[in-house]
């Protein structure tokens, strides 16, 4: 101290000596000093050039990373206030984003909780822990989306990964317990054709008889499930199956012909070569049972299959209904039979037939005579 003035480190005797005097030549610059910012001279000695509004970070225009160097409420120390729309801690992040999961929240965004960056559009969902990961805004115990809960978390539905599972849905013929009533493959009616089949080709699950012919849907069903008489109604829809003009219910289910056809399908009951829908459901013979399952209607001894639908005595009526025919191929007359001449069966006389002719013969030679 040369001069004797207590000062040895103060060379430019701004009353600042080193270190806190960042320039001992400078009596300008030194801590205290107006500092004039970006003109690249640390006039204050606080290490900062560019740090206008003094928060302790340099401008971002100049290499710092204070965002708004004008503000010191704007630093990347300061707190950030969320959703205000102010970036006040300067990290760039949306201020809608508190969770920094990249998605804003509601209802800027689509994050439903913005509080936690598990939770936000598109992340993995933990189905039944009561949280809703993903943000989809349905139960978290309704992980097949079906609209009901699972039945293990308080809801209804018997089998929450399967979305035709819940109470009410239809029943399809997959094993399953789609209409969650406790029985797999449901049967509403009990007509043996599960409800899912039925809705599947147009019955009703809930009647066993949907076309009310007198047989249940079941009895009149099959696979493939058949259309007998081929009218684009299956059975169990149509009343004649085999359009026989008999109904279902009254031709049932036996087979009077044992051709392995139930009557009901079959368009000729007592397999004598006549339609059941030709020999009708007359009585001719009285004997009780109608023409088409009679092997004899008109009771005349002889087989309707036999008799068929000639008409041997040419009297308009087919054989089988005329008990009174002659000629038949049971009963063959002796000699000519195209008129019915030659004794009949008890070597009695002539054929009705043939006493017709014979009097015709007659009656044209006495004209001649005359």
């Amino acid at each position: 101290d040369q001069n004797c003035d207590g000062v040895d480190a103060d060379q430019d005797g701004d009353g600042f000596i080193v270190p806190g005097d960042c320039d001992d030549l400078d009596p300008t610059r030194h801590p205290g000093a107006v500092d004039v910012p970006y003109d690249g001279v640390d006039t204050d000695c606080n290490g900062l050039d560019a740090d206008a509004d003094g928060d302790g970070w340099e401008s971002a225009l100049y290499g710092g990373a204070d965002c708004d160097d004008l503000d010191s409420a704007f630093s990347p120390s300061a707190v950030e206030v969320w959703y205000d729309g102010i970036d006040q801690n300067c990290d760039g992040v949306s201020d809608y984003d508190q969770d920094g999961d990249g998605v804003d929240a509601e209802p800027f965004g689509g994050d439903c909780d913005d509080t936690d960056n598990r939770i936000g559009p598109g992340a993995a969902e933990v189905w039944y822990d009561g949280l809703d990961q993903d943000c989809s805004g349905g139960s978290d115990y309704d992980q097949d989306g079906d609209g009901y809960d699972a039945d293990a978390h308080g809801g209804a539905d018997c089998d929450d990964t399967n979305v035709d599972s819940y109470p009410g849905a239809t029943e399809l013929p997959d094993g399953l317990d789609n209409d969650c009533d406790g029985e797999a493959d449901a049967d509403a009616d009990a007509d043996g054709v599960i409800d899912g089949l039925e809705l599947e080709n147009g019955t009703n699950p809930n009647n066993p008889d949907s076309d009310a012919d007198g047989l249940t849907d079941g009895e009149e069903w099959g696979d493939p499930v058949p259309d007998t008489d081929g009218d684009g109604a299956i059975d169990a829809l149509d009343i004649d199956a085999d359009d026989d003009t008999v109904e279902d219910g009254d031709d049932g289910l036996g087979d009077t012909d044992g051709d392995g056809l139930p009557n009901f399908r079959d368009p000729d009951d007592d397999g004598d070569g006549i339609p059941t829908a030709e020999e009708g459901a007359d009585d001719l013979d009285g004997d009780g049972v109608p023409n088409y399952l009679d092997l004899d209607s008109d009771g005349d001894g002889v087989l309707d299959a036999a008799e068929a639908t000639e008409d041997n005595d040419l009297d308009g009526v087919p054989d089988w209904q005329d008990a009174g025919d002659v000629g038949t191929p049971e009963v063959p007359p002796e000699g000519p039979t195209k008129y019915g001449f030659g004794c009949d069966t008890s070597g009695g006389g002539v054929g009705v037939a043939g006493l017709v002719v014979a009097g015709m013969v007659v009656g044209r030679r006495r004209r001649t005579a005359r």
